[in-house]
């Protein structure tokens, strides 16, 4: 059967050219304001994103993906920037 979540990322770096990074997702924007607050004291910048996510219950934890067929273009979101 098919599931869905709503998770929240962190994308991170320290400068233009590198490529950002992804923390672990976040169940809610406040844990990832937090983590977002310990990456900027630590002398990154980026963003955080609210994902739409979607897999089965019969599947990995690990094998979440991003819901674009229900979502569509709200599938990932801006939240934030840091």
């Amino acid at each position: 059967m098919k599931i869905t979540r709503i998770v929240y990322y962190c994308t991170y770096a320290r400068s233009p050219d590198e490529l950002p990074h992804y923390s672990h997702p976040f169940l809610t924007v406040e844990e990832a304001r937090d983590e977002a607050l310990a990456l900027s004291n630590a002398g990154y910048y980026g963003e955080i994103e609210k994902h739409h996510q979607f897999g089965h219950d019969d599947e990995p934890n690990s094998t979440w993906r991003v819901d674009w067929e229900s979502a569509g273009d709200d599938a990932i979101t801006l939240v934030d920037e840091f």
